[in-house]
C-alpha cells in the first residue's frame, strides 16, 4: 500500500483549519464591520487582460471600452448565499432581483393623507392674490409672485451699483487717485448701499420673502413614492444591452479606478527558482497551444472567401455553364445527335481510367485497322457502334467532348468555392477569426510574462543560486511592488499520526480414522496463525502559507438605491416577494466569530413561513444581501517542511490531474503542464528543507456582503374611498362648475 504524500495528508487532515485561519485573518483585516465576508471555494481566478484600459487621464472613465463595462458589470452583478463559504454565485443577479422588487412595491397614500393636507394649506397661502406697488406700479398678483418681483428689483438695483462702483474704480485708477476712490465710496457709496438695502426690505416685509422660502421648504419634499418612480426612471435611463444583445448592461465603477493593475502578480525569477522545471514544462505547453491556434487561424484563411472572389466565381461558372450548352448545341447540329451519343457511349466505357479520352482515342485506332475478327468482345461493341461514322467526325467529337469534360470539371469546382463560402458564411468565419486571434494574444502576453521568467530561473540556477532562502516566504518583484496590498503570513506547526494497519489470520484442520474388530488409530490437526503489521508514521511538519491580498470596492451609482429598502414601511406588495428579515450586526459579529462553522445559523435566518393555497410552507427571502466588494489574492506561496523523499511523493501528487479538484487549501491551481489561463497555473518544486508551491496569478478569495434591511412593506390592500378621497381631493386642483344652482363644486 503506498503511503500518501505529506501534501495529500495535510490536505486530508488539515485543509478546514487552514482555510479558517485563513478566513479569520482576511476577515480581521479588510472586514471586521458590520458585513458578511463571504469566502468564495475554491478560488475564482481572474485574467487581468480582460480588465485593462487607459486610465491615465481623468476622462478615463468616459472611454473605458464597452467590453471592459460588461465585464466588470457582469463580475460585480451576481448574487452569493448568504454564507461563510460558498461555491459560486447562486445563480441570480442583483439587477435582475433589484428591478423586480422595486416593481413590486406599490406606495402607501394613507402616510401622505395628512402631509398632502397641509401642503394644500400652504400653497393655498402662497398663490392668494395680493395687490401692492413694484417698480413703481400697483399691481395685483399671487404673493410667491410678489415676492419673486420684489427680490429680483433688488438684484437688478444691486447689479447696476455693483457696475456703477467698478466704472468709478476704473476712472480714479486712470488718475492714479484712489484715495479718491476710497473717498467716494465713503460718502457717495454708503448712501448708494442704504438705498440698495431699502429694496431689500420691501422684498422681506412686503414680499414676505423668508416666509415664502421657509414654505418652500416644506412644500419641497420627495416622497417615498417619489424616490421609488426616481429610482425607477434611472435604470431605465442607465440601461443599454450588451454587444451580443443578450443581456442588460448597467454602468458600475470599480474602486480604485485602476483595481486591475493589481491582478499582476509581483514576482522575480528567484522566486520561482525551486520550479524550474514546472516554469518550462508551462512555457512550453503555452508554445505548443500557440502553434495549434496558429494553424488554426491558417485553415480559417485558407477557408474563407472575400465577397469580391464569390462574385468572381458565381460569374465564371455562369459563363461556363452558357458555353457549355453552347458548344453542346453546336455539335450536335453538326454531327448528330446519333453520332454524338455514340461517342459518349465509348467514352462512358472508360470513364473510369486514368485518361480516358487518351484510351477513348486508342481502341477507335484500334478498330479502325483491325478486321473486325481479330477485335475482342468490347471492341467489337465499340466497332458496331461507330462503323457508320467517319473517323473525322469521331474524333471531332471526342476533342470536344474532352474540352467538355474539362469545362465541366471548372465548373465543379467553381462550384465547390461557392459552397464553402456558403458555408463559411454560416459558420461565421470572420467571428471564429477573431475569436482565435483573441486567444493567439492571450497566449501570447502569457509566454512575455514567462519568459523573463524562465530565463531569469534557469540563471540563478547556473549561478547555484537556485536554493530559496527559508526566510523569504513573500518576495516582490521591484517593478511590480504594489504598496496597496496587504501580506498575509500563516504559520502553523502541523502534528499527528497517520497509521496505516494490515491484519491476515489462516486456520486449518485435518483428521483421520482408521478401524479394524480389535484395533483403531487416528490423527487430527489443528493449525491457526495470525499476522498483524502496523505502520505508523509521527509527523511534525512545519505549514506555511503566503499570499497577498486587496479589498475592490463596487459602486453602482444611481440606478441602484437599498435606501428604498429603508424605506419599506411606506409601501405595499403587490406579491409576496420579501426582500430580508434584517439580521442585525450583531448577527453579523456571531457569524463572524463563529467564521466558516456559521453556515447553519445564517441560512435559518434568509427564510421565512408564509401561507401558499392554504398550507404554511418555508420560502426564501429573495435579497437577504447583495455584495458590496472582493478581495483578490495573488502571489500565493504554500512551503511544507518535508525531506528530499517527502518531496518526490508531494510533486507526484502535484502531477495528478485529480488532485487539485478543489484547489490547494482553497485556492484554485493547475499544473504547469496544462493548457489552462496564466491565471491558474501553479509552479511546484523543493529545496533541501521544503517543498514549494507557487500560485502567482489573481484570485477572487471571496465577497463582502452588505445585509439587506428587514422588508417591513404589508401586503396590498385595496383603496378605501372614504381615507383616500380628501387625499386625492387634496391633489388636485379646485375646478369651477356651473351647476343647477351656480355652486362650486371640487372634481376628484
Amino acid at each position: 500500500m503506498d503511503k500518501k504524500s505529506t501534501l495529500e495528508s495535510l490536505m486530508e487532515s488539515s485543509s478546514d483549519d487552514v482555510m479558517s485561519l485563513i478566513y479569520r485573518n482576511v476577515n480581521q483585516l479588510l472586514g471586521a464591520g458590520s458585513q458578511l465576508f463571504a469566502m468564495e471555494f475554491p478560488a475564482r481566478p481572474l485574467n487581468a487582460k480582460d480588465y485593462e484600459y487607459n486610465t491615465d487621464d481623468c476622462y478615463s472613465t468616459l472611454t473605458k471600452p464597452y467590453t471592459v463595462q460588461e465585464r466588470e458589470f457582469l463580475l460585480s452583478d451576481q448574487l452569493y448565499d448568504l454564507s461563510p463559504v460558498v461555491q459560486g454565485t447562486n445563480g441570480e443577479r442583483l439587477s435582475t432581483v433589484f428591478d423586480t422588487v422595486i416593481n413590486n412595491y406599490v406606495p402607501r397614500l394613507e402616510a401622505l393623507k395628512s402631509f398632502v393636507s397641509d401642503q394644500k394649506n400652504l400653497r393655498e397661502w402662497l398663490l392668494a392674490p395680493v395687490k401692492d406697488e413694484v417698480r413703481g406700479e400697483v399691481r395685483t398678483m399671487s404673493r410667491m409672485a410678489m415676492a419673486r418681483e420684489l427680490y429680483d428689483e433688488f438684484l437688478e438695483r444691486r447689479n447696476e451699483w455693483y457696475s456703477k462702483k467698478n466704472e468709478v474704480y476704473e476712472a480714479y485708477r486712470a488718475k492714479d487717485d484712489l484715495d479718491g476712490y476710497a473717498k467716494w465710496l465713503s460718502s457717495e457709496g454708503l448712501v448708494q448701499e442704504e438705498k440698495l438695502s431699502n429694496f431689500y426690505n420691501d422684498a422681506v416685509v412686503r414680499g414676505h420673502y423668508h416666509e415664502v422660502l421657509t414654505l418652500l421648504g416644506f412644500l419641497n419634499v420627495a416622497s417615498p413614492s417619489e424616490a421609488l418612480e426616481n429610482t425607477k426612471q434611472k435604470m431605465r435611463s442607465s440601461l443599454r444591452r450588451s454587444l451580443d444583445g443578450s443581456t442588460d448592461i448597467y454602468p458600475v465603477q470599480f474602486q480604485p479606478s485602476d483595481w486591475f493593475k493589481a491582478l499582476r502578480p509581483n514576482l522575480s525569477p528567484k522566486d520561482l527558482t525551486m520550479a524550474t522545471d514546472s516554469l518550462v514544462a508551462e512555457y512550453r505547453a503555452k508554445q505548443q497551444r500557440l502553434r495549434s491556434l496558429q494553424a488554426q487561424l491558417s485553415e480559417q484563411v485558407v477557408i474563407d472567401i472575400s465577397p469580391e472572389e464569390r462574385a468572381r466565381r458565381e460569374n465564371e461558372a455562369e459563363n461556363s455553364r452558357r458555353e457549355l450548352s453552347q458548344s453542346q448545341q453546336e455539335l450536335i447540329s453538326q454531327y448528330g445527335s446519333g453520332a454524338v451519343s455514340a461517342v459518349k457511349a465509348v467514352i462512358g466505357i472508360y470513364k473510369n481510367t486514368a485518361d480516358p479520352f487518351t484510351k477513348v482515342q486508342e481502341v477507335i485506332q484500334k478498330t479502325r485497322s483491325a478486321k473486325e475478327g481479330k477485335l475482342e468482345g468490347t471492341e467489337k461493341r465499340i466497332y458496331s457502334l461507330l462503323q457508320d461514322i467517319s473517323s473525322e467526325a469521331v474524333d471531332n467529337v471526342v476533342k470536344a467532348c474532352q474540352a467538355q469534360e474539362e469545362l465541366l470539371q471548372k465548373i465543379k469546382n467553381s462550384n465547390d468555392a461557392r459552397i464553402a463560402f456558403s458555408e463559411a458564411k454560416v459558420r461565421d468565419m470572420a467571428l471564429q477569426r477573431k475569436r482565435i486571434e483573441e486567444q493567439i494574444q492571450t497566449v501570447q502576453a502569457d509566454l512575455d510574462f514567462l519568459a523573463p521568467l524562465v530565463t531569469g530561473t534557469i540563471a540563478q540556477s547556473d549561478t547555484g543560486n537556485a536554493e530559496m532562502p527559508d526566510a523569504s516566504l513573500l518576495t516582490a518583484s521591484d517593478e511590480t511592488q504594489d504598496e496597496n496590498f496587504t501580506d498575509v503570513i500563516i504559520k502553523s506547526d502541523e502534528s499527528g499520526s497517520f497509521s496505516s494497519n494490515s491484519t491476515s489470520s489462516s486456520s486449518s484442520q485435518s483428521s483421520w480414522n482408521l478401524g479394524g474388530w480389535f484395533w483403531s488409530a487416528g490423527r487430527s490437526r489443528s493449525t491457526q496463525s495470525s499476522n498483524e503489521s502496523q505502520n505508523k508514521r509521527e509527523l511534525n511538519k512545519k505549514l506555511e502559507i503566503g499570499f497577498r491580498i486587496k479589498k475592490v470596492a463596487i459602486d453602482r451609482g444611481g440606478w441602484f438605491n437599498p435606501t428604498i429598502f429603508k424605506l419599506s414601511d411606506n409601501y405595499f406588495r403587490l406579491a409576496d416577494i420579501r426582500v430580508s428579515k434584517g439580521l442585525t450586526k450583531d448577527d453579523i459579529q456571531d457569524a463572524s466569530a463563529a467564521g466558516m462553522n456559521a453556515g447553519a445559523r445564517l441560512k435559518s435566518l434568509v427564510t421565512y413561513d408564509a401561507e401558499v393555497d392554504g398550507e404554511t410552507k418555508q420560502l426564501s427571502y429573495v435579497l437577504p444581501a447583495f455584495p458590496t466588494g472582493f478581495v483578490i489574492a495573488k502571489d500565493v506561496t504554500i512551503r511544507i517542511q518535508c525531506s528530499q523523499d517527502e518531496s518526490k511523493s508531494n510533486r507526484k501528487y502535484m502531477e495528478q490531474s485529480d488532485a487539485r479538484s478543489g484547489g490547494i487549501f482553497g485556492f484554485r491551481a493547475h499544473t504547469a503542464g496544462s493548457s489552462k489561463s496564466q491565471s491558474e497555473s501553479a509552479y511546484f518544486g523543493s529545496t533541501s528543507n521544503y517543498f514549494y508551491i507557487r500560485i502567482p496569478g489573481p484570485q477572487i478569495l471571496g465577497w463582502f456582503l452588505e445585509l439587506t434591511p428587514a422588508d417591513n412593506a404589508s401586503p396590498y390592500q385595496g383603496l378605501d374611498p372614504s381615507m383616500y378621497s380628501d387625499t386625492l381631493g387634496t391633489l388636485l386642483p379646485e375646478q369651477k362648475e356651473e351647476g343647477e344652482s351656480g355652486g362650486t363644486q371640487r372634481q376628484p
